[in-house]
């Protein structure tokens, strides 16, 4: 069978550096696949195409890397395929098989305030920026029911492990916080968060448990008054120039156009460069949950810091029970009842959704 090389320059290939990813897409790119590892530092790309499969080696620029990408993407979805990952030495496999045996089992990650210092530790160490792709809708299951009410499908959920997505885990929203808003205070008051509310979607992460999500409360209604009337005075007057290549980079702060459906017009709001590929940025932008690939020639500044006094409007949050329609949703309204937090992640509220919901 002939194999398909993608075009590109010659590379220096680094085995041991190198991560193999297989069952993806033979439409996937390269950019979207160095989103998929951006969070891992990824570097170059070699992507293979044989008949209907489709494989890639992907530089993540250190060992340690190496292995955090193998056991946080193995076996986890993405655009409905379950995903191979694996180290692409290996000479290396069997050094980290060896090393393993004399490797004492890490204890359970405790929840509560001390998680946070932990999350910032974890930041500070590995500098790890996430790189976000809400996952596309899997195929469904012959077993799982029809989406109820547009919003849930219940499912035997002990068949899947679901991985939480990389711009919700504590150690990308610890560089979010510290490069945007100067603070971590929101990453600790988010978890009082409890009792019967109301959300606004905002961003969702198909047939998984979590999504991004507004709590409708007096608070955060001034908050998104006080916000979008600032930012639609600064589209109105043009008053925020565009950044030049030399001015983006990972962690800076700035304005990017979001459009969260198709067809529709998009609107300028706050977003976090998560990582720079060629002439685009993957931003996130912190208001929504949401990432894009952007060209960095269409970002602009926004370095005043009366616009990041107000605290990112939405919060991560997991559905406890079930898991979310194949479709993506947002702006819908949902209610229920927030029961606790993510075992791993005490940030991401859990939600039980009211019975006329359910």
């Amino acid at each position: 069978m002939e194999v398909q090389r993608s075009e590109g320059g010659p590379r220096t290939i680094r085995k041991h550096l190198e991560v193999y990813v297989g069952n993806i897409p033979t439409a996937i790119t390269e950019i979207e696949i160095l989103q998929l590892f951006a969070g891992f530092e990824a570097q170059n790309v070699r992507k293979f195409v044989a008949g209907v499969k489709c494989f890639a080696f992907v530089d993540v620029g250190s060992e340690r890397n190496v292995q955090l990408a193998v056991s946080q993407l193995n076996s986890t979805l993405y655009q409905g395929r379950k995903l191979r990952v694996n180290t692409a030495d290996p000479d290396f496999s069997d050094k980290r098989r060896s090393a393993d045996k004399d490797t004492p089992k890490t204890q359970a990650t405790p929840t509560g305030a001390g998680n946070f210092v932990r999350m910032e530790k974890a930041a500070q160490a590995s500098d790890s920026s996430a790189a976000s792709l809400a996952p596309d809708p899997r195929k469904p299951s012959k077993d799982q029911s029809a989406p109820l009410s547009g919003v849930t499908v219940r499912e035997d959920r002990r068949r899947f492990v679901y991985a939480v997505p990389t711009e919700m885990r504590g150690c990308t929203l610890v560089h979010v916080l510290r490069d945007c808003f100067r603070e971590l205070v929101w990453l600790q008051s988010i978890t009082e968060l409890c009792g019967e509310v109301g959300l606004l979607l905002t961003e969702t992460h198909p047939q998984t448990p979590f999504f991004w999500a507004i709590h409708l409360s007096e608070g955060a209604h001034a908050d998104m008054l006080r916000l979008f009337t600032a930012l639609a005075e600064e589209e109105e007057e043009s008053r925020q120039p565009f950044l030049t290549k030399n001015d983006v980079y990972r962690g800076k702060r700035c304005l990017a156009e979001l459009i969260q459906t198709e067809g529709e017009e998009g609107a300028w709001n706050r977003a976090w460069v998560q990582d720079v590929v060629g002439m685009f940025a993957v931003v996130f932008f912190v208001d929504f949950g949401t990432t894009a690939t952007i060209p960095v020639m269409s970002l602009r500044a926004l370095e005043d810091e009366a616009f990041w006094k107000i605290p990112p409007l939405a919060q991560p949050f997991m559905l406890e029970q079930d898991i979310l329609s194949p479709r993506k949703l947002i702006r819908a309204v949902i209610k229920g009842n927030v029961t606790g937090s993510c075992v791993s992640e005490p940030h991401i509220r859990r939600l039980a959704l009211s019975p006329q919901q359910d």
